[in-house]
């Protein structure tokens, strides 16, 4: 009988950190590229500043 009864090994756990890792940095970077891409959008007023003329 195995004395890792669930068949994850250490490199398994380091690699599926480092995946979850990788996940939430390219979750952060694709929200900060949709962020930059609304905020850069003809017409959409800045945070911050109301719609003049209303």
């Amino acid at each position: 009988m195995s004395a890792n009864p669930a068949g994850l090994s250490l490199s398994d756990a380091l690699g599926l950190g480092r995946l979850a890792i990788d996940a939430a940095d390219g979750l952060a970077a694709l929200v900060e590229h949709l962020h930059t891409s609304i905020l850069e959008t003809p017409g959409i007023a800045p945070l911050g500043q109301g719609v003049s003329g209303a």
